[in-house]
């Protein structure tokens, strides 16, 4: 009984592990997505100005 639950632990260990590892992929690839959302958002604000400041 005490060996069953040790190789459980052991099992639940590992899938841990992948899940921290698929983790870590995805914010690594997260980082420059929200970098690109940033600069894009900060291009639609100038053109909005822009586009604002014609109306006069």
């Amino acid at each position: 009984m005490l060996e069953d639950l040790i190789k459980k632990v052991e099992s639940l260990g590992n899938q841990l592990e992948s899940v921290l590892k698929t983790l870590d992929k995805f914010e690594e690839r997260l980082g420059p997505l929200e970098s690109f959302g940033k600069e894009a958002h900060k291009g639609l604000k100038k053109g909005s100005k822009k586009k604002g400041s014609k109306k006069k």
